[in-house]
């Protein structure tokens, strides 16, 4: 498989995540990555859904953190189930 860099990678749920703006042409989307990363470093998964505004979905190897602008309603409610369950 081609290695494209990351721009976040974190364990799923973990304890340590990193992010990095070197793929970032925005440098606004850092807190974006920052976020998904974070969450799953909370437990969140990638979404199922095929929401492009999802913070929670997988990249698939291309930036498309701009055009992402919070949670949908399935990850707001996985998000949820973790919290309430800790």
């Amino acid at each position: 498989q081609y290695n494209y860099g990351i721009m976040g990678l974190s364990f799923r749920p973990g304890d340590a995540c990193v992010v990095s703006t070197f793929r970032l042409k925005r440098k606004d989307d850092l807190w974006k990555v920052t976020i998904h990363e974070f969450l799953h470093s909370r437990g969140l998964p990638h979404c199922k859904k095929d929401d492009l505004k999802c913070l929670m979905q997988d990249a698939h190897g291309k930036n498309t953190f701009y055009m992402k602008n919070g949670l949908c309603q399935d990850c707001q409610k996985s998000l949820k189930n973790i919290i309430d369950n800790q």
